[in-house]
């Protein structure tokens, strides 16, 4: 009955649902990580800005705000690791529009726009809190190319896949929905970053085979599975580290993710 309820909630009332939903989800993690994160950036930080300490965003302006999930693993540059050598080479390509689809408060979406001057970037999310986030994460950073947006549709593609255009897509298993290039031929063209999950009845590795059914023919595809972080690298990497004990700084490396996560890098055969 719950889930009838849910289900049709979301389809008469889908502002209604997300909102509650945002609410909901943003008291959790208030409750999860709000003290470590307070600890741990009085600690690295002191009153000076809060900066990503290393990765492909290192120097990127942060704040002290509950997100979807920690917020430490951006701050240390760690976040998804399993990608830098794919954001590297996103950045180093230069798109002429990114398209980031499930952005929550923007790391990848305002980060982008950051190293990508000259490109047009998009940031869809559901979440009402995840939107404020962004923008205030943009204007932290002075980013003025960068457009926010709510739902992400098939006829979205059409109308801004526009040149090189790379998709991110971080959306809990509806990729399975959206990532069709049969509703939107425009994608077969775009390069698409997408985190794997499982969707209605289909497991994660049951998802990740439909995306290459989908796209093996047109994209040539990498796949990353997570693993885990060791706090000697990072503190080697960066001094500010150095005084965080190895326990805490683990702790302010996990990303709180359950199971074997994979991403699918897929870049467009030319």
């Amino acid at each position: 009955m719950k889930s009838l309820i849910k289900l049709a909630t979301i389809k008469l009332l889908p502002s209604l649902y997300y909102r509650i939903s945002s609410y909901r989800f943003s008291r959790y993690c208030r409750t999860r990580f709000e003290e470590f994160q307070i600890r741990f950036s009085e600690d690295v930080y002191g009153n000076n800005q809060i900066h990503v300490l290393t990765g492909p965003f290192r120097g990127m302006k942060y704040y002290q705000k509950i997100v979807w999930g920690p917020i430490t693993p951006k701050w240390i540059g760690s976040y998804e690791a399993e990608l830098h050598e794919f954001i590297t080479d996103i950045i180093d390509s230069q798109y002429s529009v990114i398209i980031d689809v499930g952005a929550a408060e923007g790391y990848y979406a305002v980060g982008l726009a950051w190293k990508c001057g000259s490109s047009r970037v998009f940031a869809f999310d559901i979440d009402p809190i995840a939107r404020v986030r962004q923008r205030e994460l943009a204007e932290l950073n002075e980013i003025h190319n960068l457009e926010i947006r709510k739902y992400c549709h098939h006829s979205d593609f059409s109308d801004l896949v526009r040149g090189r255009t790379l998709v991110i897509c971080d959306i809990e298993g509806f990729e399975a929905l959206l990532l069709d290039p049969k509703e939107a031929p425009e994608l077969i063209e775009a390069d698409i970053l997408v985190e794997i999950h499982s969707h209605h009845g289909l497991d994660a590795k049951s998802v990740e085979n439909l995306m290459r059914d989908r796209f093996q023919k047109t994209h040539t595809i990498k796949t990353r599975r997570m693993v885990d972080r060791e706090p000697k690298e990072y503190q080697s990497m960066e001094p500010m580290l150095q005084k965080i004990g190895s326990d805490r700084l683990k702790e302010a490396l996990n990303e709180h993710r359950h199971g074997s996560q994979a991403w699918l890098w897929m870049k467009a055969e030319p």
